[in-house]
């Protein structure tokens, strides 16, 4: 898909009070998470965040990706499938006021970037903690959120089985199910519960962006308390967190098929 527009940003558009406010909010609802055996350890829906295990059973090995993609560790004699791509923290809020900041942004990007898209529903609020270090820093590798988007179908998408790209196996995924209202249902994790009655949800060939040139730095967010919208198949990454702490908030907005 050709976009005028690949992404939209709001530079210093928080108030660093504000920010202050859903970090801490951030970090209590992860310490009542954890009281009720809800780990704050991110996952990726195939296993492969660190310490991870996939749907077989094997566990990813401890090293990681960093921001590298698989053909740059191939090109190394790396095996980009055996290692964790994702070492974060995260916690799952969904309080009023922190939609109420966020969806006028969201609006206006969705109108001012030509997109126009229908969109009626936003997820639980995603709070997310990289810890620096001087090695192997808290990251989250290359991906795309919407892997799963498809010109007739809903998103969001749940991966219930992995696929094999070296067998050309494809993954398999699932719509959310939604309750009476309507409304995802989302299991105690913060993810969505699929709806194993419904039937497959077809997905798109996808693969991230190796070409040097074509990485884009994303240097107008860096100033605490930006915002950057995207669609949700675009790839992009964090790269390891070398020093301090940084803390994001992500929001996924959805809503009827493409018309």
């Amino acid at each position: 898909m050709q976009l005028r527009n690949s992404y939209m940003f709001y530079t210093s558009a928080i108030k660093p009070d504000v920010c202050k406010r859903i970090i801490s909010h951030g970090l209590s609802k992860m310490i009542v998470d954890e009281s009720k055996g809800v780990s704050r350890n991110a996952s990726t829906a195939d296993g492969k965040e660190k310490g991870g295990t996939d749907s077989k059973g094997k566990k990813v090995i401890d090293k990681p990706t960093g921001g590298a993609t698989k053909e740059t560790l191939a090109k190394k004699g790396i095996d980009g499938e055996s290692l964790y791509v994702r070492d974060s923290e995260v916690s799952w809020l969904n309080d009023k006021w922190m939609y109420d900041i966020f969806h006028p942004y969201i609006h206006h990007a969705n109108a001012h970037a030509g997109w126009n898209w229908q969109w009626d529903f936003s997820e639980s609020f995603q709070f997310t903690v990289y810890h620096g270090r001087k090695e192997n820093g808290g990251f989250y590798g290359w991906h795309a959120d919407g892997s799963s988007d498809y010109k007739s179908v809903y998103r969001a998408a749940v991966r219930i089985k992995d696929g094999n790209e070296s067998k050309g196996i494809k993954p398999q995924f699932k719509p959310p199910k939604r309750d009476d209202k309507g409304f995802v249902v989302i299991r105690p994790d913060g993810k969505p519960e699929p709806d194993m009655k419904a039937a497959d949800i077809p997905t798109k060939k996808s693969g991230a962006h190796a070409g040097k040139k074509r990485f884009k730095v994303c240097e107008e967010i860096r100033p605490t308390g930006s915002i950057i919208i995207f669609p949700s198949f675009t790839y992009h990454c964090v790269t390891p967190v070398t020093k301090g702490t940084r803390y994001s908030l992500v929001l996924w907005s959805l809503g009827k098929p493409w018309q």
